[in-house]
């Protein structure tokens, strides 16, 4: 992953306190928990050793998805859990939503972990962001007889094109010049409000009219809902603002307008690591080999597919050590 990526993702995490943390990132495709379901059933976690709990460790947590999952199955003290992500501000948001798990902050590719140190080790299209090397890497956490569970993001899959579709999008939107025009053009419609002469704010706001244009055209290419709907949001509360003026102040404006660029820049950010950490089908055969090569047993390595979804979801690989 990138620096400027990695920084916007822990700009996206440092939310996290103030926001319901499930409703931050992954995804809650019915698909998804009935895999999660399934496999921490399949587990058996309540059947703990008597001298300790199984040690459960999610490496790049993001929101704690997964553990919601587990925990909808489990109480929490029946485990030793753990996550582990590269932000602080997604490890706090995990602990404070639940108290029985520990944090790790971390990269994935310089985990602070011994050999075999875990009973089960899962990744919710998290690790991958760490690169190969880090998916390949995990292997050697977990202990024998342990287990691993993985959903990874599926290059061409419905996922990945959800992404590419909101990258491109939000491309778009910066090209346009939309934000950039509005914060040129809302000083000289406040000082017409003022009374002042309007020569200056007619030229400007006419030079604004090709970037509301430019931003239906992407609207009407990607739909309303590209990036979450905030495209259309973005659209609709500059025009609201423009149509209500004397309802705000400037500098309330201006600092909107110059917040939202940079959170457009974050987005689309994040997007594209996302499309750039999707695994191909070369690299998933090659995790399975990988897997195999180091004594797994692999239960689950196929695509996750849901009705619903004309492409993949995911890759999905449940494998267990055998010593």
């Amino acid at each position: 992953m990138s620096a400027s990526a990695a920084s916007s993702w822990q700009s996206y995490w440092q939310q996290a306190d103030d926001k319901k943390v499930c409703e931050l990132g992954g995804t809650d495709h019915p698909a998804i928990s009935q895999f999660w379901h399934r496999f921490f059933s399949d587990a058996r976690l309540g059947a703990k050793s008597a001298s300790r709990k199984l040690r459960i460790v999610d490496i790049a947590s993001g929101s704690g998805a997964v553990f919601e999952h587990l925990f909808s199955i489990v109480d929490e003290e029946c485990c030793d859990s753990v996550c582990v992500d590269l932000s602080y501000g997604a490890v706090k948001a995990v602990k404070n939503r639940r108290r029985a798990v520990s944090g790790v902050v971390a990269n994935g590719l310089a985990l602070p972990f011994t050999e075999s140190c875990a009973d089960i080790v899962v990744s919710q299209f998290g690790i991958e962001y760490a690169g190969f090397e880090a998916v390949t890497g995990l292997q050697s956490l977990i202990r024998p007889r342990g287990r691993l569970a993985l959903l990874l993001h599926h290059r061409g899959g419905a996922i990945y094109d959800e992404c590419y579709h909101n990258y491109l999008a939000l491309r778009e939107v910066q090209k346009s010049g939309f934000l950039q025009g509005a914060i040129a053009m809302f000083p000289h419609a406040f000082s017409v409000l003022k009374g002042e002469e309007r020569s200056e704010y007619e030229r400007v706001s006419k030079g604004l009219i090709p970037a509301f244009r430019h931003m239906e055209r992407i609207m009407a290419q990607y739909g309303n809902q590209v990036a979450g709907g905030v495209v259309r949001k973005l659209y609709l509360d500059v025009d609201h603002i423009h149509s209500n003026l004397p309802a705000f102040a400037l500098h309330e404006v201006d600092a909107w307008l110059r917040q939202a660029v940079c959170e457009l820049e974050s987005y689309a950010e994040r997007m594209f690591s996302m499309c750039q950490s999707a695994l191909d089908i070369e690299q998933f055969e090659s995790l399975k080999k990988e897997l195999t090569s180091e004594g797994f047993q692999l239960y689950v390595a196929e695509s996750l597919n849901a009705p619903d979804c004309s492409a993949p979801l995911a890759w999905s690989i449940l494998a267990a050590k055998e010593n």
